[in-house]
């Protein structure tokens, strides 16, 4: 795409950590390391503009039954955001955060922070970002996101970047869980539409 990601070696002794866990023996330094990050990132921005384009398609509708008939006759789409309850704000929430992240992906918006697997909550976790309005384009991976595969290397980036809103997880159980992720669309459509796995799952699904 051209458009470079800013990528920051935070603590000591992260490359290590990166090498040790990269499954094809790809990384040896630094610059493998950004490249592995650019690549993701090019990669979440195609993922992204194939669900904004999914969800614009919805709105070349002119009337809003039509809008409404649209979504719910898109399988996918109610999958993943559910088709009850849809109204035109909602319909304009997803498509606003669709948006917004494939702009990061596309304008040099990402600025990415490589830290110690130490640093995160877990020893499985794979990115973190803490949301809020400052915060959606600058987050955290850890050394365990080299061991993701290349699809869901791009899928845990595209993910980080919708963790904008401060209750964006409100999920009962496991927030990564993919029956949890469609039990949400099926049972609470407006939750689904501000959870970020959702979100992952929907454009990860148009691939």
């Amino acid at each position: 795409m051209g458009v470079r990601t800013k990528i920051r070696f935070v603590d000591a002794g992260v490359l290590d950590e990166i090498v040790a866990e990269d499954n094809d023996g790809d990384i040896t330094d630094e610059t493998d390391v950004m490249d592995e990050v650019q690549e993701a990132a090019d990669e979440a921005g195609r993922l992204l503009g194939l669900g904004k384009r999914r969800i614009e398609a919805v709105f070349a509708h002119n009337r809003l039954k039509n809008k409404k008939a649209a979504w719910k006759n898109d399988a996918v789409i109610c999958r993943y955001f559910g088709d009850s309850d849809v109204t035109r704000r909602q319909m304009r929430l997803v498509r606003r955060r669709l948006q917004r992240a494939h702009r990061r992906t596309t304008e040099g918006r990402l600025r990415i922070r490589l830290r110690s697997q130490s640093k995160a909550s877990k020893a499985t976790t794979r990115g973190r970002n803490s949301g809020g309005v400052a915060t959606p384009r600058i987050f955290q991976l850890y050394p365990r996101w080299f061991a993701a595969t290349e699809r869901e290397r791009a899928g845990i980036l595209a993910h980080e970047l919708f963790h904008d809103w401060s209750r964006d997880h409100d999920v009962t159980g496991d927030p990564y869980s993919i029956d949890n992720v469609l039990a949400l669309a099926r049972d609470e459509p407006k939750k689904a539409r501000r959870n970020p796995e959702n979100f992952e799952q929907f454009i990860l699904a148009l691939a």
